[in-house]
C-alpha cells in the first residue's frame, strides 16, 4: 500500500490542521470522548497488515496492531524449534516487522501467539509446519474473515472503542467484537525476543 493512498488528519478547532499522518486503509474512526486519542479500524485485509491504530492529538503513533481471525498458538518450546527449523522465514518476518512497524506475535504468559502475514512462497512451508497449532484469536473467538479481503473483528454499527489508562498512560483499547461483547487490545504486547526471559 502506497501510503500516500489513505491519512489520517487532525484538527483542532476552529478546523485548524494540527497534523496529517499516512495511515493505513481505515473503515473506522473515531476520537475518544475527552478528545485524547484518535482509534482507527479497519476490516480491510488485503494488502493491508494494520487493522488497528490509535494516535495521540498531535498525531504521534501510539499503537498499530495487525488483527486475524485465527492465530498460532505455541508453546515457547514449540516457537524456538520453528525458529530453528525455518531461520530464513524468520528472518524475513523480521525485516517485515521492521518495514511496517507490525510485529507478528507476542506472548502471554508460556503461549506464543503468531499473527503471520503471508509474503512469500517460502512461507508456505512455515504455515504447514504450524497447521496443528492454529487457534482462534486471544482477543475473541467471534472473529471471521473472508479469503481475500475482510477480516470482521468488530462490531461494524458501533465498536464503541475506548482507550483504557493505567497510572496515567495508555493501556488496552476496549471495544466490541461482532457478537456485541467487550474485548481488550494492550498497548505493550511481551515481544517474542528472548522468549525464556
Amino acid at each position: 500500500m502506497d501510503p500516500e493512498d489513505a491519512y489520517v488528519a487532525i484538527f483542532s478547532p476552529p478546523d485548524a490542521l494540527v497534523i496529517r499522518v499516512p495511515s493505513s486503509p481505515l473503515t473506522h474512526l473515531s476520537v475518544t470522548d475527552d478528545g485524547t486519542y484518535v482509534i482507527g479500524l479497519s476490516n480491510i485485509k488485503f494488502l493491508n497488515f494494520t487493522q488497528l491504530v490509535v494516535y495521540d492529538m498531535r498525531g504521534r503513533l501510539l499503537m498499530r496492531r495487525r488483527i486475524t481471525a485465527r492465530v498460532h498458538c505455541l508453546s515457547i518450546d514449540q516457537f524456538n524449534a520453528a525458529k530453528l527449523e525455518y531461520p530464513e522465514i524468520f528472518a524475513a518476518l523480521d525485516r517485515h516487522t521492521t518495514l511496517t512497524q507490525v510485529g507478528y506475535g507476542w506472548r502471554e504468559a508460556d503461549v506464543v501467539y503468531l499473527e503471520l502475514p503471508y509474503l512469500t512462497e517460502p512461507m508456505a512451508d512455515l504455515y504447514d509446519a504450524l497447521t496443528a497449532s492454529r487457534c482462534d484469536s486471544p482477543y475473541s473467538p467471534n472473529f471471521s474473515e473472508s479469503i481475500t479481503n475482510l477480516i470482521h473483528w468488530y462490531q461494524a454499527e458501533d465498536p464503541q472503542p475506548v482507550v483504557v489508562e493505567k497510572d496515567g498512560r495508555p493501556f488496552e483499547v476496549r471495544l466490541r467484537d461482532p457478537a456485541g461483547l467487550t474485548f481488550g487490545v494492550k498497548f505493550k504486547q511481551t515481544p517474542l525476543t528472548n522468549p525464556h526471559d
